[in-house]
């Protein structure tokens, strides 16, 4: 029995060790690989770090819920399907707030793409981020030649699965300031077209932030409930790892109620994205007589409802 006692306090200090030197091991190595994770939109997937919609130059007056399936995919490398909702309430016309996001994403990667992002899973589910954002028109698009719309909104800590480069898990905000012109054909006939430049900035796991400008020219040709719309967009951040992404878009709009409209979309990656996104889905628009003023007109927002 003693010797027995003599063995158990004689290795009491080597158990000990070996947990203080596991521990200390785990603590290097969990900061080693999420230093060596880089929070660019080229380095993750692709809801991290998304380059954003045109913003309308109008606000309008109706209450919109923009509900929308993505997919995204890389040929044999990469595959990501998620949910995209938007909500967007304006004031009097003049003012809207909007939140939107993807509140949750499916995902798989090759092997050998987690090994290049340094992630830790190649396929699982991950929750995503929310954004913020209010929007103040500053020159009536109707009234004048150009519409000009300040646009600052930004994002929640939400999205989790950073140890598997799906979101940063950091907080990021923007700054945008749109232009566009309205052109009113002969009967049921208008042509849009827009262009803004943004500062973005987003906090990284290096203790630094990366900033970004902002860009994108858009254009779209309704004629009555049916619009056609093609874009550009992107950013460029100063870090130079991965965080100039740039996308070409397309995407289509048919009303087919007074309240609801159906809209399909494609997007192609051109740099630091995932090359091929495809997007369906339904708009509901609800008219609000307590926050709005009633006579103001809507189209202009009813063309950009599924690209919040």
């Amino acid at each position: 029995m003693a010797h027995t006692r003599k063995i158990i306090i004689a290795t009491l200090p080597v158990i000990a060790l070996y947990a203080v030197s596991y521990a200390a091991v785990s603590e290097i190595v969990s900061s080693f690989d999420e230093n060596n994770l880089t929070m660019s939109p080229g380095c993750m997937g692709p809801n991290a770090l998304p380059v954003r919609h045109a913003n309308d130059i109008m606000v309008g007056t109706r209450i919109i819920l923009a509900l929308t399936a993505e997919y995204h995919f890389d040929p044999h490398e990469e595959i990501t399907v998620n949910p995209h909702f938007s909500l967007l309430i304006p004031v009097r016309g003049i003012v809207a707030v909007s939140v939107f996001g993807r509140p949750v994403e499916y995902f798989e990667t090759s092997e050998e793409r987690r090994r290049s992002r340094c992630a830790d899973n190649s396929k699982g589910w991950s929750a995503g981020d929310l954004y913020f954002q209010t929007s103040v028109e500053l020159l009536d698009a109707m009234k004048h030649f150009l519409g000009i719309s300040l646009n600052i909104g930004f994002k929640s800590t939400t999205g989790k699965g950073f140890h598997s480069a799906r979101h940063i898990n950091a907080p990021g905000y923007w700054v945008d300031l749109s232009v566009g012109h309205l052109h009113e054909g002969r009967g049921l006939l208008s042509i849009r077209v827009q262009s803004s430049i943004s500062f973005i900035g987003w906090q990284t796991n290096i203790n630094e932030q990366n900033d970004a400008v902002g860009y994108n020219l858009c254009g779209e040709l309704s004629f009555g409930p049916r619009g056609l719309a093609s874009e550009i967009a992107g950013y460029y951040g100063w870090m130079h790892n991965g965080d100039a992404p740039l996308v070409a878009r397309l995407s289509f709009r048919r009303k087919i109620a007074g309240f609801l409209q159906l809209h399909i979309g494609f997007q192609k990656g051109i740099r630091d994205q995932l090359p091929y996104q495809f997007r369906a889905g339904t708009a509901f628009e609800l008219n609000n007589p307590v926050l709005n003023a009633p006579d103001r007109q809507n189209h202009a927002k009813e063309a950009s409802a599924a690209n919040p």
